[in-house]
């Protein structure tokens, strides 16, 4: 076993390699939790975002381009790999008190009222100075209050306590879990060195321990990882943060102290609750919590908070100093130009490890050392999340560091470095593309060309590590603050960058497969090359032999045998023991080419030439070391430019665009950025602990990177497809059946079909470089090009959807009130309508029209994604959570979008649409038509809403939008219900005596009151204050109820035209369902197997159009005692002034009034179907009974009265009374008898009588 290398069972190596796994996984969840960090600690800080590189438009793509700056604007402030949060900054007054949190869908990006709310709960370590005082809320009170204003404020935050507890009691628990696990990695550290220094491992002492390969890099990482789990920390949860965190859970959570994980002494646990360790570690530093241009990141005195062993730091210190704690860098590495490479990752550990001792940093011939060695040629070194650290900015405090940095780096070297970085930079991409497009990288070129290929990678990857670094330093660009007469030294363009790195990664891939596969051939082609010698030996031997019938020389007897004894030589050599011999066999035939006879023969020079070649290749298969993979992933390794790489995004996406071949560099480029994870790999696998957290999450993180630098194609795909159906539309038109020879010319159009050719061969380039990518392992996860694809698409395709939806469906309607203004709203909402039904059908055209290209099934996406856009649009309308529906499964986010100036009330377009329908319908100017199922307008009789402005709704909102609708319809009619039972029983308060008088002067029913009339009128008289409420509770409920039955006939027809076979289906299996309900009965057990499919039949019959929507039961109702009597005291009231309409076989009120018979008759009987039908028996049967009483009335009229004056007592009200209990009876689908029952056919006749 090799001695640098701890044994399995060695308890030294074991603890250690623990603690370096246990530090990734705790940087790892810092990183996770510091996204989501409630927006009510944070409410005075704002967010911070790091700026992303610009992009010159190409005049060629200047449509292309401008789409994706619309798009991108607001994309592109965000951090892209959504696995840190990005830098807070606290503001003493806040804009609006907005506060953004990026990354995080379930987090929201604006801090609202309901967050500020725990703002006087959240003490930070003021807390600690008068306990007694926040705990009693004293520091709410203030000296003019009263002593009930003091107790009521007490109270109000002990509630606001309980609810803040209930919601965050897992988030604290959470956060200070992850406290507690760095305080305890700290006491392990401590508690580790102690063991060290008191020979607890007998083997080890601090001194052996760095000598030992292994055991220094294990030590030095885990002091690493420490100092970065601080620093992480400081950056990604402020300090006021953090103290709100720990104080709310000392106060909130007291029993809720979670146990930490990982590999914890004894001696350690019982410090895990040590409040007063973890106060002094996370308490807020004196760094400005403020954003500021070239502010350290470190703050002073920070790490050294809590002491480390002086003689651990000391030694570990040297070691770092004079040792190579990565020795394998050296084999990457091995030329003095790569000497900061090289050291690059112990140049980050002793940077993260001086911050224990800062005051070493004072010490100037300690730090002219540090300097000379480890920073040769650049001043900026990466953490490790890729955080770069400029140590002109970061030593601004240490004086003698900062002195050793400027006398190493005069502006003269600095503009040097620059300069040969630039030229490096294009020299090595020249090179590396030559490689890649002329296909040079093959198996057998790599194995002769190895160590120039390597040389090439090295170089490349140093030259663009140092500009990656260094590209942003103020050295290079000169701040805002230092700028005053200063130029920027910086000479290369960022799209040079992405240039090499996506060359390079190209490059890099192909050499390792070509390395792969050599090492695990290299037998093989070994073994091959032996045979082609032999061949050519024995082909020689027969040459000179005279056995060549295809040449004829002088015979030379001895050197035939010379070769054929030669041939048993190298077929006698074995792989791997026998380069000495191959050796001899190449002088042996460069001996024997001198001789004349052969020198002189131009073929057999050529084949001694040939064996030669492959000898030596020989001696490189054996020499081609099984670690070359290895060393290739140390050499282009770009673990620090995890941040970096963000910022050249937006060129990413304008690359794609403007070149669709380059999609195809994409993979490698991702495997490249990925290279950190293998440190973390290496962690797990090599040292025997588990990463799996720490692997999980980077995974995740660098996935969500790919996603983001992928989402630009179905921008461009989306694109592209609408240049093609304008170019279809508008340049190239359909040619006619038949065309005359002469003018042919006039049609063909060629330039404008060059351009739709060229845009699709560019959309088949685009997808094409995608789809070919392959399956690639990202850590643990693995990355589909195909699904990334169509999650994009999805995404794309729900953005799209959403804008036209949300853009279409706003209607700048008048408020006016007029016949010119409805019309207007009528002409205004079909035009939108229309406008919509073309971006969907164009929108469905393109997904199904690209699925060839994508190999998908866009038909299917498309639906799926308009519905989830659509349900979630009015899940967001009705906002209750009990009545969402479920929707899609689906990863794409769906925008959302603010209120609309016209109308603030609803929240989203199907809100806006319902709004605006039944706006359309005022029952002052129009009517509803039973025979033609629609509004229209009274004296002109035009259209105002009918069945194919219902078929425009289908049309643009399709099947789900019109099911959508109907559901959001039901929510509103029970609203108006749910109000209508509390102006109920508001009612009964005032009438309710009354209206038991009324009911006792009827009874029975089938009787004539005694006063005849004169009650009738009086009751009335007695209820009018409530019939205009009354009215308008009826108008709503049925223009909803009316809107519903007219969607139900849409979604009617639709099935029967288009899904016949479902609909049979249904029907079938609805019948099955309610014959085993009959047969069963009261016997039947409903199991959930059986209520799932009742759902699924009951759910799919609504979805068919089948069944009455007004006959719906919307809510379970208590009784409501009276409400006959007061329905029928309404019916009465409005009967004598309503006017019958023949046209639209309805009644209407006057002029000014706004009454609809039909809407008013089904509002009514809506409402009686949501009670007992006894209600509805005693609804007619009142009324009969008023038309009997009103009939003997008429029959009996007495000189002494005036009956013509009586409006009440006339035909009229008794006609208006029977046409109304026909409509209900009609739109409730009642019995045709019903109207019999009451009121019996002879008083028909006398009434007919009467007219007579």
């Amino acid at each position: 076993m090799d001695a640098n290398l701890f044994h399995p069972s060695d308890l030294c190596g074991i603890e250690l390699s623990a603690l370096v796994c246990r530090g990734h996984d705790i940087i790892a969840r810092i990183l996770y939790l510091s996204n989501g960090i409630p927006s009510c600690f944070r409410h005075d800080y704002t967010l911070h975002h790091c700026g992303v590189a610009s992009v010159k438009e190409d005049e060629g793509k200047t449509v292309l381009s401008s789409l994706w700056n619309k798009i991108s604007a607001k994309k592109s402030l965000k951090k892209m790999m959504r696995r840190q949060v990005a830098s807070y900054s606290q503001s003493g007054a806040m804009m609006n008190g907005q506060v953004s949190t990026p990354h995080n869908s379930s987090i929201r990006s604006d801090t609202s009222t309901s967050d500020d709310k725990y703002k006087s709960i959240l003490i930070d370590f003021a807390y600690l100075g008068d306990p007694e005082k926040y705990d009693s809320h004293y520091h709410m009170l203030q000296d003019e209050e009263t002593e009930e204003q003091r107790r009521k404020k007490i109270r109000d935050q002990e509630h606001l306590e309980n609810a803040f507890i209930s919601e965050f009691e897992n988030t604290l628990n959470e956060f200070h879990k992850l406290f507690s696990d760095v305080l305890n990695y700290y006491l392990d550290i401590c508690s580790f060195a102690d063991k060290l220094e008191n020979s607890h491992y007998v083997q080890y002492t601090i001194g052996s321990l760095l000598h030992h390969g292994q055991g220094k890099q294990l030590l030095v990482e885990t002091l690493y990882l420490y100092g970065s789990c601080l620093i992480a920390i400081e950056m990604y949860i402020p300090g006021t943060i953090r103290e709100r965190l720990i104080i709310a859970k000392q106060r909130y959570c007291k029993n809720g102290n979670p146990s930490s994980e990982g590999v914890t002494p004894s001696n350690s646990q019982a410090s895990t609750n040590n409040f007063e360790q973890l106060c002094k570690l996370f308490q807020r530093t004196e760094k400005k919590e403020s954003i500021e241009e070239d502010m350290p990141i470190v703050p002073k005195h920070y790490l050294d908070r809590m002491k480390i062993s002086p003689f651990l730091l000391e030694h570990v210190l040297h070691a770092l100093m004079t040792h190579d704690i990565y020795p394998f860098q050296g084999i990457a590495f091995p030329s003095f130009q790569h000497h900061s490479a090289r050291m690059s990752k112990q140049t980050s550990d002793l940077f993260v490890i001086l911050q224990f001792e800062p005051q070493l940093m004072n010490q100037s011939d300690m730090m002219r050392q540090i300097v000379d060695r480890f920073l040769g040629d650049n001043w900026v070194i990466p953490l490790y999340n890729g955080e770069l650290v400029d140590l002109s900015t970061e030593w601004r405090e240490h004086l003698d560091a900062l002195q050793a940095l400027k006398n190493t780096f005069p502006e003269s070297k600095i503009r040097s470095l620059d300069a040969s970085n630039a030229s490096q930079i294009m020299l090595w991409t020249d090179e590396i593309k030559r490689y890649v497009d002329q296909n040079m990288l093959t198996n057998l070129y790599v194995l002769e060309h190895s160590k120039r290929l390597f040389d090439c990678a090295r170089n490349a990857n140093v030259a663009l590590r140092w500009r990656m670094l260094h590209r942003k330093s103020p050295l290079i660009i000169p701040s805002k603050k230092s700028s005053k007469g200063a130029t920027s030294l910086c000479q290369i363009d960022e799209g040079d960058i992405i240039d090499l790195i996506l060359v390079l990664s190209q490059f890099e891939a192909r050499l390792k497969t070509c390395c792969v596969h050599l090492i695990r051939d290299k037998a093989s082609f070994w073994d091959d090359f032996r045979r082609n010698s032999v061949s050519r030996m024995l082909q020689l031997s027969n040459h000179f032999l005279g056995k060549d019938s295809l040449a004829s020389i002088d015979k030379n007897i001895g050197v035939g045998d010379w070769f054929s004894k030669m041939s048993l030589e190298i077929d006698a050599l074995e792989f791997m023991n026998s380069v000495q011999d191959i050796q001899f066999c190449v002088d042996a035939l460069a001996d024997i080419g001198k001789l004349d006879q052969i020198d002189s023969n131009a073929q057999a020079k050529q084949i001694i030439l040939e064996t030669e070649l492959d000898l030596l290749r020989m001696v490189k298969c054996e020499h081609f070391r099984d670690d070359i993979v290895a060393i290739l992933e140390s050499i282009s390794d770009s673990g620090y430019g995890r941040t970096a790489i963000e910022f050249f995004v937006p060129i990413l996406h304008s690359r794609s665009l403007r070149d669709p071949k380059s999609v195809g560099l994409l993979r490698p480029f991702f495997i490249k950025i990925a290279s950190f994870l293998r440190k973390v790999e290496g962690s797990s696998a090599a040292r025997g602990g588990d990463t799996s957290q720490a692997k999980s999450y980077h995974s995740t993180a660098m996935l969500a990177f790919a996603k983001t630098v992928l989402d630009v194609i179905p921008v461009s795909i989306f694109s592209t497809y609408a240049m093609i159906v304008n170019s279809n539309e508008k340049s190239l038109a359909r040619l006619p059946p038949k065309i005359n020879v002469d003018s042919l010319a006039d049609h063909a159009f060629c330039d404008d079909r060059y351009k739709l050719a060229k845009l699709t061969f560019e959309l088949s380039i685009l997808t094409k470089g995608i789809i070919d990518m392959k399956e690639t392992m990202i850590g643990d996860l693995k990355m589909h090009p195909q699904q990334l694809l169509e999650e994009g698409l999805r995404k794309e395709l729900v953005r799209q959807i959403s804008f036209a939806m949300h853009d279409h469906l706003q209607f700048s309607i008048s408020s006016e009130r007029s016949k010119k203004a409805l019309r207007s709203r009528h002409q205004v909402f079909l035009d939108n309508l229309n406008l919509l039904a073309r971006r969907m059908e164009g929108f469905r055209s393109a997904i199904i029209w690209l699925q060839d290209f994508l190999r998908i099934d866009g038909l299917d996406i498309y639906l799926q994604e308009s519905t989830r856009v659509i349900w979630h649009s009015t899940n967001v309308e009705i906002s209750t959570e009990s009545k969402l529906c479920p929707l899609p499964a689906s990863s794409a986010p769906i925008p959302h979008h603010p209120r609309t100036k016209d109308d603030p009330k609803s929240n989203t377009f199907m809100g806006r649409t319902l709004f605006t329908l039944t706006n359309m319908l005022d029952p002052k100017f129009v009517s509803y038509s039973r025979t033609l199922d629609g509004w229209f307008f009274r004296q002109s009789f035009e259209t105002a809403l009918d069945v194919k402005t219902v078929a425009l709704i289908s049309k643009s909102i399709g099947v789900q939008g019109i099911i959508a609708m109907e559901y959001l319809m039901s929510h509103k009619v029970s609203m108006e219900l749910d109000s209508f039972y509390q102006f109920y029983d508001n009612a009964l308060v005032n009438y309710g005596v009354m209206l038991e008088k009324f009911r006792d002067g009827v009874f029975p029913e089938w009787q004539v009151p005694k006063y005849g009339t004169t009650f009738y009128r009086s009751a009335v008289s007695k209820v009018t204050k409530l019939m205009v409420p009354l009215s308008t509770f009826f108008s709503r409920i049925g223009k909803l109820q009316l809107l519903r039955k007219m969607l139900r006939t849409e979604l009617r027809l639709g099935s029967r035209i288009n899904a016949e076979e479902l609909l049979q289906t249904s029907l079938v299996t609805n019948g099955e369902i309610l014959s085993l309900l009959l047969e069963e009965g009261e016997n039947l057990v409903l199991d959930d197997r059986m209520r799932d499919l009742i759902n699924a039949s009951s759910q799919l019959q609504q979805a068919l159009g089948e069944g009455n929507p007004i006959s719906t039961q919307f809510t379970k109702s208590n009784a409501l005692e009276g409400l006959p009597s007061l329905l029928t005291l309404f019916i009465l009231h409005y009967a004598p002034v309503l006017s019958y309409d023949a046209h639209f076989q309805t009644l209407n009120g006057r002029d000014d009034e706004s009454f609809d018979g039909w809407v008013v008759a089904t509002g009514l009987g809506s409402v009686l179907r949501q009670f007992n039908p006894a209600y509805t028996k005693a609804t007619f049967a009142l009324l009969g009974q008023y038309v009997k009483c009103a009939l003997e009335g008429l029959l009996t009229k007495s000189e002494n009265e005036d009956y013509s004056s009586t409006l009440l007592d006339g035909k009229k009200a008794i006609y208006n009374v029977i046409t109304f209990l026909k409509h209900i009876r009609d739109v409730c689908d009642l019995s045709p008898s019903i109207l019999n029952d009451y009121i019996p056919q002879h008083i028909m006749e006398m009434l007919e009588l009467l007219d007579e």
